[in-house]
């Protein structure tokens, strides 16, 4: 397989021959992570991607003080 990326995986073949995946965590921020193997790769994008979707997969009520009670009305 040529390096670079392998198509539409998200994941890069690097010249050194490790694998890179480059994923964006909740806040938005990019991050990268490089493996030996494809396949470790893959299971950690994998985790990455669930773990960013399971952030938002809840429903999470608004916040009121006490004060602010008449605002539900």
């Amino acid at each position: 397989m040529n390096q670079g990326n392998l198509r539409g995986t998200g994941i890069r073949k690097l010249p050194s021959g490790r694998y890179q995946i480059t994923f964006r965590d909740g806040n938005g921020v990019k991050h990268r992570e490089s493996f030996d193997r494809e396949k470790d790769a893959r299971a950690a994008q994998d985790e990455r991607r669930t773990a960013v979707r399971n952030m938002y997969s809840f429903f999470k009520p608004p916040f009121f003080l006490f004060g602010d009670i008449s605002l539900i009305r």
